[in-house]
């Protein structure tokens, strides 16, 4: 990593394409060319030719200096520049070696050694930050994926941002989440029961802003009540639950409890208690 950003930072100050050389390095180069009796001109990205514009104005130098905004001008500036009688120019190191392509000589303009220490220096920091964020957020992860304690983030186009839960359960459950989705980027509040893979969890969710959009945070673990599937035993299922386990089984076929579908219905639209009282077992 460290590497990667040296050689990244070298290349910038010797290319001028993102970082920029200093009016001394421009000068080293003007020195070195003034010996030359052709005619020349200094070429390079507008790093470059910032720096060169200030000490021409300052020193009163009357050089021809021509600014490039992306490599594919390089050729077709420099091929402009010899058939306008130009011989040499001072240049970067994407120019130079066109330059010589051409038949033009060429003086590189490089970095003296402040830059190329404060490449380092910037290279050592850059990589000392993302060192310190990768180590924060691999300790956050550790701290949120708790074995019994589980969290599902969705975006709000209900694509998942982080997950704590395995693949397999995930896919279980990420349906019935993204039903949940707009309630909960509404601004509610939801608490409720769901079953995975036979065991009852506890959900809480809640919406959270992150950078330009908003996301639904979802927890949820266990319940500490067991799920039982004996009937003599009290079983805990949400609403949606309840009703695929009555309405597929048996129960909901029969004539007897089909006949009572439409006063259920009925009694669900009223805040009236309502007890359903039945045989032992029923």
């Amino acid at each position: 990593m460290l590497c990667r950003w040296i050689n990244s930072a070298i290349s910038d100050v010797h290319t001028g394409s993102k970082g920029s050389l200093s009016v001394y390095d421009i000068l080293r180069a003007i020195k070195l060319a003034e010996n030359y009796a052709d005619r020349y001109a200094i070429v390079g990205f507008p790093a470059i030719t910032a720096s060169a514009h200030l000490l021409c104005d300052l020193l009163q130098y009357k050089i021809d200096i021509f600014t490039i905004h992306d490599e594919s001008e390089v050729h077709s500036a420099l091929k402009d520049l010899k058939n306008q009688g130009y011989r040499m120019v001072l240049c970067d190191i994407i120019a130079n070696t066109t330059a010589k392509q051409l038949g033009l000589s060429a003086i590189l303009i490089t970095s003296g050694g402040e830059n190329i220490t404060n490449a380092f220096d910037q290279a050592v920091k850059v990589s000392n930050n993302y060192t310190g964020i990768r180590a924060e957020i691999a300790f956050l992860r550790s701290v949120i994926c708790e074995k019994d304690r589980h969290t599902v983030i969705l975006k709000d186009d209900a694509s998942v941002f982080f997950s704590s839960l395995p693949e397999n359960q995930l896919t279980a459950v990420r349906e019935m989440l993204v039903n949940k989705l707009p309630t909960v980027l509404g601004g509610e509040t939801l608490k409720f029961f769901h079953t995975v893979e036979g065991t009852l969890y506890t959900f809480s969710c809640k919406a959270i802003p992150f950078q330009d959009t908003m996301c639904a945070a979802f927890y949820f673990s266990p319940n500490p009540v067991p799920l039982s599937t004996s009937k003599n035993d009290i079983q805990y299922s949400n609403r949606q639950e309840a009703q695929d386990q009555f309405f597929n089984s048996f129960y909901g076929t029969i004539g007897s409890t089909a006949t009572l579908q439409t006063a259920i219905e009925n009694l669900q639209q009223t805040n009236v208690p309502v007890m359903l009282i039945g045989e032992t077992g029923t």
